[in-house]
Order: C-alpha cells, then structure tokens, then sequence
C-alpha cells in the first residue's frame, strides 16, 4: 500500500512539473511592430530599435508597463508558438529624426584621388541622399532604408560642398553638412624666363594648376651658394586664358660676373610637385652708363652722337612721345669702341624724344632730349 501512494505521489510530481514548464513556455510571446514604430528593450545592453517595414516580429518574455519596455525572450520556445503575434503594436511612434555619424570623407580633408570613400552608419534605417553645391545642386539617392554604408564615389576638382539628407521610414529627416577639397591633378609648370643668355634678377614662370599652394625660385652656383625666394600668389600672379602667369625680382648682387642656375617648383594643396627645367644664366646686375649724349640739328635731321660703357650692350632704342602713336625704334644695335652715332628724320614742331640704352640682361637706364625742329 505504501508502495502504491508513493508511485502516486511521483506521477503527481510529474504532471506539476509538465504544467510548470507548459506555463513557462507560454510565458514567451511574439511582439509585432509596425513601420516607424520604436521598439524599447529594459536591457540597456540592447539597442532600441525602429521598424523600418510593414512589419517587425521580435521574441519577448515580458512587457514592463511602468517603463514602457520589453525584455527579449528565447526564440526557440517562441519556435513552438507558430507565427501569431501575441501583442501587436505597443510601441511609440518614431519622432526622433535620424542620426548620421560619417567616418569618411573628413571635414576639410585634401584627396589626391577623385574617387573619395563614403562611410557612414545610421541608428535607424534611412534613406539617405546628397547634394554638392558645387555641381548644380542636385539631390542623388545614396541608399534606400539602410543602416551603414561602404563605397567609393566620384567627386569634382576642387572644393566639394556636401548636403547630406537623411531620412527614415516615417519621414522624420536630418541634414548634414561637409566640405573637403579633391586634386588628383599634378601641376604642370609650362614656360619660365630668362631661357637663355643673361640674367639681372627678374624671372617669370607660367603654369596650370587649380589649385596651387607655393611656388619658390631657387637660384645660385657652388662659388656664391644657393638661395631661395617663395613667390606671393597673390600679388605676383595673375590668370590668363586658363593659365598662371608670376613675375618676381631677386637681388642677384653677390652673383654678378657669374653664372647661376635657376629653377622653379611649384606645389599644389594635396602636395603634388612639378619642377621646372634648370637653366643657366650669365649675371649681369649692372647698368649702362651713358657718359656723353649730344645731337646736331640740319633741318629735319638729328644726329645723335652717344659715348656708352657697356660690356654686355644690346641696343639703343628711343621713342618719339609727340607722336600720334608713340613706339620704339631702335637707334644703335651694335657699339663701334663705345660709340653710338645715328641720324634720323623729324616732323616740324617740338618732339619730347626718351632715348634707353639696353644690355643683353635686361639691364636700362633713359635720357629724356627735347628739340625743336623748324
């Protein structure tokens, strides 16, 4: 009989504990959500999400009602209850705009390459689009309802002003703002003067660049050492016909009577380099010197009779300023022992005459002679 009530006692045990696990099991239930709805969890470890379509299906074991929240459940019991959902809304709708956080590109970055990573998660899913207000100001879809994104795009030369639009599924929107620059062009450095021949410290250099940074002459030999001058692009530059024409002077004092090398380097913002050619040069710093300048009068001809001292001459030129058009005319291409001697023909009347002796370094110096001829 003992033996009876206890095999009783056992199989009641059991059944109590069926019942126990059948209440646990259906203590799970599904949660279903629909689009734009937020789903909180009470666990701080789990993210709060937002429904990004028609429907979201989450595993839950309980619902706090005094926090609003829900505490996730075992997906496997949740298995067995088949597909209804237990609960169907309950969660608050979305009015938090969605936040961007961009890793790429970077605010103010210089790239050397037109194609830029774009990289950039969402806490919710969004649609999200842009606008560089550099190129006509048109929105383009980057992704629809996404989460992160990971790809390379194309850019414009130059400064790129970016608008991001971000969008999520209940229309709840976020803007962006970025600008970074792209020059995946090397400068290119096109002429530079004097070639050839002489210099007297006044050098020029044209080149193509968008986007230029500096630009530096350097210049000297091994005998009087090398120097450098950083050329001011604003004040010593100008555009024209899409191209950058500089001029600058160096006091090449310490070098005269010498010969020197030259060359210009030119850097854009993104560090590409282009040097130009090195050239060698003769240095003549010094001036001509007019030491005796006389004319005679024969009616409408004046000749001109010039003592100059000039190792390295050029020319004499002079211009008639009385003129109608004034231009230059070349008096004396060549020096017979120091001496220039020319006549030339003049209208009746006064004429305010600028003679300019020349050497081969550029090198000038001017008289002013006023005659009258009757």
């Amino acid at each position: 009989m003992k033996q009876k009530t206890s095999l009783i006692l056992v199989s009641a045990i059991l059944v109590f504990a069926l019942f126990v696990n059948i209440n646990l099991a259906s203590a799970e239930f599904w949660a279903c959500f629909g689009e734009g709805e937020q789903v909180n969890f009470c666990n701080p470890s789990i993210t709060d999400r937002t429904c990004g379509t028609t429907l979201c299906k989450y595993c839950m074991k309980t619902f706090n009602e005094e926090n609003q929240c829900y505490s996730s459940g075992n997906f496997n019991i949740c298995n067995t209850l088949g597909g209804e959902c237990g609960v169907f809304g309950g969660g608050n709708l979305d009015a938090e705009p969605p936040i961007l956080t961009l890793s790429s590109p970077v605010e103010n970055e210089i790239y050397k390459e037109r194609k830029v990573l774009v990289d950039f998660e969402i806490n919710e899913k969004a649609t999200v689009y842009f606008m560089n207000s550099e190129d006509n100001g048109r929105w383009i879809k980057i992704c629809d309802k996404c989460l992160d994104y990971f790809r390379e795009r194309s850019f414009d030369e130059g400064l790129n002003n970016l608008t991001f639009r971000v969008v999520d599924v209940v229309g709840n929107e976020n803007n962006f703002n970025l600008s970074f620059f792209v020059d995946s062009k090397d400068p290119r450095i096109l002429k530079t003067d004097p070639r050839n021949g002489f210099a007297s410290g006044n050098f020029n250099v044209q080149f193509k660049e968008e986007n230029p940074a500096n630009l530096t002459l350097t210049y000297g030999n091994n005998i009087s050492g090398y120097l450098s001058q950083e050329l001011n692009l604003e004040t010593e530059c100008n555009e024209n016909k899409g191209k950058i024409i500089c001029n600058t002077d160096v006091n090449l004092d310490n070098y005269n009577g010498e010969e020197i090398e030259y060359q210009f380097i030119l850097t854009d913002i993104a560090g590409n380099k282009d040097e130009s050619k090195k050239r060698n040069l003769d240095v003549d710093t010094t001036f001509p010197v007019i030491n005796e300048l006389n004319y005679t009068i024969d009616r409408s001809r004046v000749n001109f009779f010039m003592n100059i001292t000039e190792i390295n001459f050029d020319q004499v030129e002079y211009i008639d300023n009385s003129d109608l058009r004034p231009r230059w005319k070349i008096l004396c291409s060549r020096l017979k022992e120091g001496i220039c001697e020319k006549k030339i023909s003049l209208k009746t009347g006064g004429h305010d005459l600028s003679i300019q002796v020349i050497d081969d370094a550029g090198n000038g110096i001017s008289q002013n002679v006023n005659l009258t001829i009757v």
